[in-house]
């Protein structure tokens, strides 16, 4: 009788999965600010790790960009970059950071608001590209956030593939911005302490990755008991 409750468990967690992938794949829903906000609160009070966000910022504004990168990277990444440690050409690291800070700048006091991102095309590619060749899609995008934090939105798997976006391309991500663009227009922010595009993946964070992070970590804790049974 346990074995069989477990499994109609799994088959439930299975479809929930299912239903929460490409869920917003068609069309832009905006979201309404109570929802917005209600996350906002959500992921100040659950989410640890955002402690940790001011300090990335400190280092960003001491100039200290490396240092400010490896940590963000090791701490919020910390996941997908402990697998490319042994492998990780730090030097080259550098001089990539180094190589594309002339293209961050072209962003300058460029907003998610209001920029128009066919215009930045190549450029977004270009850094994209480079740093994901390093550190994957991923960590490209929190890298830069954290360089230019008005504009780039960070996303992960679960994020990039609720929205829709089977691949983790250049293409794609920047299609991705501009639904986030789209999608949150009409979202005012209560408190001028982070960015706008952090704040949205705040919610994200909040209403996506953590729900299906919750439910993964269930399901494998299911089949560990499913095998148990079966010894």
């Amino acid at each position: 009788m346990e074995k069989e409750e477990l499994q109609k468990r799994m088959y439930e967690i299975k479809i929930q999965l299912h239903e929460l992938r490409y869920k917003e794949s068609e069309g832009i829903k905006s979201v309404i600010q109570e929802n917005f906000d209600k996350a906002n609160k959500e992921f100040e009070e659950t989410e640890k790790r955002g402690s940790l966000y001011p300090l990335f910022t400190k280092l960003m504004r001491r100039g200290d960009r490396l240092t400010a990168y490896l940590f963000i990277l090791s701490t919020w990444n910390f996941a997908g970059f402990r697998y490319l440690i042994g492998n990780f050409d730090i030097n080259k690291f550098n001089e990539n950071i180094d190589e594309l800070e002339q293209l961050f700048n072209e962003f300058g006091e460029k907003h998610l608001r209001t920029i128009k991102f066919e215009e930045y095309k190549e450029k977004i590619i270009k850094i994209y590209d480079t740093l994901s060749k390093q550190v994957k899609s991923v960590g490209a995008t929190k890298i830069m956030h954290l360089r230019v934090p008005e504009v780039f939105v960070l996303w992960d798997r679960r994020i990039r593939e609720y929205y829709g976006f089977r691949s983790d391309s250049a293409e794609n991500y920047i299609e991705f911005l501009k639904k986030m663009q789209e999608k949150f227009k009409d979202i005012k922010l209560e408190k001028n302490d982070r960015s706008f595009a952090k704040a949205i993946d705040e919610y994200n964070y909040t209403r996506i990755t953590q729900p299906m992070m919750n439910l993964e970590k269930e399901l494998t804790t299911l089949k560990k008991r499913i095998d148990k049974l079966k010894i």
